[in-house]
């Protein structure tokens, strides 16, 4: 799905038909397309199942349907939250952390987690992470606070939406260490920093909004529900 939306003609083939169903023809004529172009890009989409073909006529599926929102903004991606996971993995009083590999601060300290995928359950995202970057299972997984994130850094900004989920862990990780929650080595990442020390032991998940401006360094609290 990634580099599905990479060819704008199969972009304009699905915006066309989301207008109405259209046959063959009537796209080539639209799309200015040459047979061969136009035939190979709809058996993209058929393949993908976000098109249809009823009769002489092509029309978008209800999978289509769905993700046309992710189609208009595929090429403008600062436009879309990201949805993400953290996952707080504790053992008595200490608290699993890897070193951040990818930009924007990479090298900083972060807790286990990454981005949802498209369809993903929520755990399932966080054993996956847990799985993928530090080889182990979690168990007793609990959501603690989601966090409504925007960063900004002179004129760019990143907008992530995390679920911060804390979890126990089975077996011994790899690329990460454990750390007392109150001796952390290293600059944490500053709503995980902000997390482990407000939010650890919710009894209840909590809603918070908060800004970061990179340049200055400043983390920001708007407000907590």
């Amino acid at each position: 799905m990634n580099t599905l939306f990479n060819d704008a003609k199969r972009i304009n083939i699905l915006i066309t038909l989301e207008e109405q169903p259209k046959k063959f023809v009537e796209l080539k004529k639209t799309l200015g397309l040459a047979s061969n172009l136009l035939s190979y890009n709809l058996k993209i989409l058929l393949r993908e199942k976000l098109i249809q073909k009823n009769a002489l006529s092509f029309s978008l599926t209800e999978k289509g349907k769905y993700l046309m929102p992710y189609i208009y903004k595929h090429n403008d991606a600062s436009l879309i939250p990201m949805p993400c996971v953290a996952v707080i993995v504790r053992k008595n009083e200490c608290v699993l952390i890897r070193k951040k590999t990818k930009e924007p601060e990479k090298g900083k300290n972060i807790f286990i987690g990454g981005k949802i995928n498209l369809g993903e359950d929520l755990f399932c995202a966080a054993r996956r992470h847990a799985r993928e970057k530090t080889g182990i299972e979690i168990t007793n997984l609990k959501l603690i606070c989601i966090n409504n994130y925007i960063a900004r850094a002179k004129e760019n900004t990143a907008h992530y939406i995390t679920f911060f989920i804390t979890a126990e862990p089975i077996g011994k990780p790899k690329d990460a260490t454990w750390h007392h929650v109150n001796k952390i080595t290293g600059t944490l990442f500053p709503d995980n920093a902000y997390v482990l020390e407000h939010m650890l032991h919710n009894s209840h998940p909590v809603l918070l909004n908060s800004t970061y401006d990179a340049e200055k360094n400043k983390f920001i609290v708007v407000n907590t529900h």
